[in-house]
């Protein structure tokens, strides 16, 4: 007899598992969008009378009002100066050097020639879209009225880049605030109120609001608790036996 058979080989040993691939790294969260140059000041800024050659303030934007594009209700403005007839707000464009008020370039207004008819200006413009456009133009806005300059701007208010000479709104109150001047000591230095922090208790509180600030209503008593009840009346005696 020959030799025995070798043995089968042993089989191969399974390839090791591929490693999982490396978790991806989350991505950057987007850089926050730088501020414009063009945003509203915090102090505000004036708009202007165009049809006055000097600095005639009508209102102010403040931040919050980049959407404002002609005389609204609720701007902020002194209510004794008179408004222009014609409501929207225009945009003209000063040299950066010289000064010198441009309305139009040739023959084009920068906001549309001016028409009787609302709108009156065919190119509305914000603030901010204003002071971009004069700034394409490489010019600034103005800080006067630029009063004859063309396009029937002179019916309207105008853009401008001069700080506001007004105070900015007053937040609105939280609910139960208490602030009003009626004091008969209001608005001379001292918090006269007699609530926290104050000099003198002469008044309510809540009544000296610029001097003190905004106060907050006390919270009302506690209901007291009703009387108990009487007690009951003792049960009839039974009646004698006969």
């Amino acid at each position: 007899g020959g030799a025995p058979p070798p043995p089968p080989p042993s089989p191969l040993p399974p390839p090791p598992r591929p490693s999982p691939p490396p978790p991806s790294p989350r991505p950057s969260p987007p850089p926050a969008p730088p501020s414009s140059p063009f945003n509203i000041p915090a102090g505000g800024v004036a708009v202007l009378d165009g049809n006055e050659h000097g600095a005639k303030v009508l209102f102010c934007l403040f931040p919050g009002d980049e959407s404002v594009d002609m005389i609204t209700d609720d701007i902020t403005r002194d209510s004794s100066v008179a408004m222009p007839p014609r409501s929207t707000i225009a945009t003209q464009c000063c040299h950066k050097d010289n000064g010198m008020c441009y309305r139009r370039i040739d023959d084009d207004c920068f906001s549309g020639f001016s028409e009787n008819v609302f709108p009156y200006i065919s190119i509305r413009r914000t603030f901010p879209q204003a002071a971009a456009f004069c700034s394409s133009q490489s010019m600034d806005l103005c800080e006067y009225g630029c009063k004859g300059k063309g396009c029937a701007y002179n019916s309207h208010p105008v853009f401008s880049k001069l700080p506001c000479p007004y105070q900015p709104p007053s937040p609105p109150l939280a609910p139960g605030a208490l602030c009003s001047n009626t004091c008969d000591f209001r608005s001379d230095g001292s918090c006269d109120d007699g609530g926290d922090g104050s000099s003198f208790g002469y008044c309510e509180l809540g009544t000296d609001c610029d001097d003190c600030g905004s106060r907050t209503a006390p919270p009302p008593p506690p209901l007291s608790s009703p009387p108990p009840p009487p007690p009951s009346p003792p049960p009839p005696s039974p009646p004698p036996p006969p």
